[in-house]
C-alpha cells in the first residue's frame, strides 16, 4: 500500500500564489506564514489524531467529517476559497468550531506559542490555526473516502503519527497537550514504517518477525474494554427507563440547598413524549411556560441548533431539538416565542447581521413547516450586539455565536 503523508499533501495544494494572497490577507510576510503553516497544519492533525485514540472519539470525528461534507473537494476550488476577501473570512470561521473541539482552552497558549515561533500576529496564528482545520478535515476525508468507517480512519491517523514525530517541535507537543501521542522525538530517531496500532507503540523498535496477533493484540483488547463499557451503559440506560413513573416529572429550577434528583426527566406531552436533560434548553422552556411566576422576559440560548459552514441552512442534528420545541408549542396553544440571531464580533459588521437575522429567520421557517402558525413566532437578528462572553477568547466568540429563545406570550 502507497503510504500518505498527509501534511504534504496539504503543502502541495497550496503554490506559492495562494501562500502570497493568505500572507497579504493577513497582512504577514509570506516567509513568516510558510513557516507558520508548515507546523500548524501537522499539528491539527495530531490533535484529531489524539481525539480518535479511543473508539468514541474516532467515531466523533467521522461524523464531524461526513456531515460537515469533507470528502476533499475544497481542494478543487482552493483559488477562490484561499484567494483572500469574504471567501477567505468564511472559511477560516468555519474551522473555529473543530480548533476549539481540539484544543480547548489551549487555544490561547498555542496561537501565542505560533505568533512567537513564527513572527507573525497572534490574530494571524489564530487565523491560520482555523484555516489548516478544515484543509486537515477535507484532507482526511478524501484519503478514507466518502461514508469512511472508524477503523479507516484511526489506520490512516496512525500511520500518520512518525510523520508527526519528525514534524512537531518537542516544545509545541506539551503545549498542545498531546503528550499521550509520544510525539517527542527521542535521542536516537529510529526507522519507523506507517502503524495501526496504539500511538504509545512509536518508541519501541518494531521488528518485522512480530506476530500479526500479537502487534494486534493492544487494539483487541481496547475494542474488548469499549464493548463492555457500551453493554455497561446499555444496561444502565435500560433500568433507568424502567424506573420511570407513567406521568410527567416536573421539576422547578433547583435551589443551592436542593439535591439533584436526577439528570433525565420525561415530558409527556399530545404530541409525543420529549425526554430533556435538567437544565437543557427544552427543560428551562417548559419550566418557564408553566411557572406563573418565571421571567418571561429572560433569553433562553438553544444548546443544541447549529448551521452549515458559510451559510443559515439548519444541520439535521438541530431539527432534532426544534421538532421537540415543536411539540412543546402544539401541546401549549398560546405560547408565542420570537427568536434571537447572534454572532461574534469578528467580520463585518452588516455582514454579520445579515447572516444573525438568516440563521434566526431559518428557525421560524422550520417551526412553521412543523405546523406553528407564525402568527406565534418572530424572528430578529442582531449580529454581534449583546455579547454574554469576551470577544477576545476563542470559547468566548463561540458563546456569542447562538440562537436565543424569549417567550412573547404564554
Amino acid at each position: 500500500m502507497k503510504e500518505i503523508n498527509l501534511p504534504s499533501f496539504i503543502k502541495r495544494q497550496i503554490n506559492n500564489a495562494l501562500m502570497g494572497k493568505i500572507a497579504n490577507f493577513l497582512g504577514e510576510k509570506e516567509t513568516a506564514t510558510q513557516k507558520a503553516m508548515d507546523v500548524l497544519v501537522p499539528s491539527v492533525l495530531a490533535g484529531i489524531a489524539n481525539q480518535a485514540t479511543t473508539l468514541s472519539g474516532a467515531d466523533s470525528l467521522l461524523s464531524m467529517i461526513n456531515e460537515g461534507g469533507h470528502d476533499g473537494g475544497i481542494f478543487d476550488s482552493l483559488g477562490t476559497v484561499l484567494g483572500g476577501g469574504s471567501a477567505t473570512k468564511a472559511f477560516l470561521k468555519s474551522g473555529e468550531t473543530t480548533i476549539n473541539t481540539l484544543f480547548g482552552n489551549k487555544i490561547n497558549d498555542i496561537t501565542n506559542w505560533f505568533s512567537g515561533y513564527s513572527d507573525v500576529k497572534v490574530s494571524s496564528a489564530s487565523n491560520l490555526l482555523n484555516l489548516a482545520a478544515p484543509l486537515v478535515l477535507d484532507a482526511i476525508g478524501k484519503h478514507i473516502g466518502g461514508q469512511g468507517s472508524a477503523s479507516e480512519l484511526i489506520s490512516l491517523l496512525g500511520s500518520q503519527l512518525p510523520i508527526l514525530k519528525n514534524t512537531i517541535p518537542a516544545n509545541l507537543v506539551h503545549v498542545l497537550n498531546l503528550n499521550n501521542l509520544n510525539l517527542t522525538p527521542p535521542a536516537q530517531r529510529e526507522a519507523l514504517r506507517p502503524i495501526t496500532d496504539i500511538p504509545q507503540a512509536l518508541d519501541k523498535p518494531i521488528k518485522a518477525e512480530k506476530p500479526l496477533l500479537k502487534s494486534l493484540l493492544p487494539w483487541l483488547i481496547l475494542l474488548v474494554v469499549a464493548l463492555l463499557g457500551l453493554f455497561y451503559l446499555k444496561t444502565c440506560k435500560s433500568n433507568a427507563t424502567d424506573a420511570q413513573t407513567e406521568t410527567a416529572v416536573i421539576e422547578t429550577p433547583k435551589s443551592d440547598t436542593q439535591p439533584a434528583l436526577t439528570t433525565e426527566k420525561t415530558l409527556k406531552l399530545a404530541d409525543g413524549d420529549v425526554k430533556v436533560k435538567t437544565g437543557s434548553f427544552l427543560d428551562l422552556l417548559y419550566t418557564v411556560i408553566n411557572d406563573p411566576n418565571s421571567d418571561v422576559s429572560k433569553p433562553l440560548t438553544f444548546d443544541n441548533v447549529s448551521f452549515a459552514k458559510y451559510k443559515t441552512d439548519l444541520t439535521d442534528s438541530s431539527k432534532i431539538q426544534l421538532d421537540d420545541v415543536v411539540k412543546i408549542m402544539k401541546a401549549f396553544p398560546n405560547v408565542a416565542i420570537k427568536i434571537n440571531g447572534y454572532t461574534d464580533s469578528r467580520g463585518d459588521a452588516d455582514e454579520n447581521k445579515k447572516l444573525s437575522q438568516g440563521r434566526a429567520a431559518s428557525v421560524k421557517t422550520y417551526l412553521t413547516s412543523k405546523g406553528i402558525g407564525n402568527e406565534r413566532l418572530n424572528a430578529e437578528g442582531f449580529g454581534s450586539a449583546n455579547p454574554i462572553a469576551s470577544n477576545e477568547s476563542e470559547e468566548g466568540r463561540t458563546k456569542n455565536r447562538r440562537i436565543e429563545a424569549i417567550l412573547t406570550k404564554k
